[in-house]
């Protein structure tokens, strides 16, 4: 039997607001979206904190940066999520 994950709170917290707004974005706005992505600068700061936060060694202004970037990479992920559902809607209607 398998069983179903529950995504981390602050996800479906975004779920639920998008879920009653009715998302609905045109084709070109869905592209766009699924263009957004963070820089190289980030990516590595991303690393860097990480590294820390293994080491036990992030001070407080370092974890609520981490908390940040932890929390933009979940808001990322689902709007790369319901780009991908709507030009999937998209493809289906035409």
């Amino acid at each position: 039997m398998s069983k179903k994950t529950t995504p981390p709170e602050p996800y479906a917290i975004l779920e639920r607001l998008f879920d009653r707004a009715g998302w609905v974005v045109t084709p070109d706005a869905a592209r766009c979206l699924q263009q957004l992505s963070l820089d190289e600068n980030d990516r590595a700061r991303i690393q860097e904190l990480a590294q820390k936060a293994s080491a036990n060694t992030l001070a407080w202004p370092e974890q609520r940066e981490a908390d940040f970037y932890e929390f933009l990479t979940l808001f990322l992920d689902l709007l790369h999520s319901k780009a991908r559902l709507s030009l999937k809607r998209t493809k289906r209607g035409a």
